[in-house]
């Protein structure tokens, strides 16, 4: 009797799988014979920025396939910024035999003397040396490491940084940027990691590379004269 049973049951379910499987094909058989309509090409294209292409095929349906056209970009055209030779500034500042102390963090950041010492490097003062008072140093991150450049005297305004496109790229997707305080120093980034709330530093010159690219740097209002969140700009060096 229990045999019987299983054989009933089994037999019952092979059917209602192989029903699913032909109301399945079906469906499919049923999709596929129904042709593809084009468009007409002496119609008014529409401002999608997407186009068709129309391929032949041996069957009396045509297949359409989705070209992607590239937006033209609106940003005014920028010259590079001066990479600084820190190997030659090592030199210069911590004399001959000193070398740059590579980090895969960042750009380095101290000099190593002949003798084995460790000393800071200071880029901003590095950059004002060779380009002149308030050209500060731009901080240039890479998978390896990272570069300084150089503020220019010669640039061009390119608008407002993303700040919230700054703290995803340095503290994750789920950070988000905030106003801590109603000045133009006042954004951080805010995240959570294992549990424990951070509030972590947001930094201009990064903000300004997501948005136009590595070859730009920001300059804010200062505070004492009242500069406000939006008194931040982004600039790249002129062509």
């Amino acid at each position: 009797m229990i045999g019987s049973r299983r054989t009933k049951r089994f037999v019952i379910a092979f059917a209602i799988a192989a029903l699913s499987v032909a109301v399945a094909i079906a469906v499919r058989s049923i999709g596929s014979s129904e042709p593809t309509v084009t468009s007409d090409p002496s119609a008014p294209s529409s401002s999608a920025p997407a186009t068709s292409t129309t391929v032949a095929s041996s069957t009396s349906a045509t297949t359409v396939v989705p070209t992607t056209v590239a937006p033209t970009s609106t940003l005014p055209a920028i010259g590079t910024l001066p990479v600084l030779d820190v190997a030659a500034e090592c030199v210069a500042t911590a004399g001959e035999g000193a070398t740059p102390i590579e980090s895969d963090q960042g750009p380095p950041s101290a000099c190593r003397t002949a003798d084995g010492e460790e000393r800071p490097f200071d880029a901003d003062s590095a950059c004002e040396a060779r380009y002149g008072s308030g050209q500060l140093s731009v901080k240039v991150t890479t998978d390896d490491g990272g570069v300084w450049k150089c503020r220019v005297a010669d640039r061009i305004e390119l608008g407002q940084p993303d700040w919230q496109g700054h703290c995803e790229q340095a503290y994750g997707d789920d950070a988000v940027a905030f106003l801590y305080q109603s000045n133009s120093s006042g954004w951080a980034c805010a995240t959570v990691r294992n549990g424990i709330y951070l509030e972590e530093i947001a930094f201009l010159d990064q903000a300004c590379h997501v948005r136009y690219g590595t070859e730009t740097f920001g300059i804010s209002a200062k505070v004492e004269e009242g500069g406000t969140p939006d008194d931040n700009i982004c600039y790249g060096a002129a062509p």
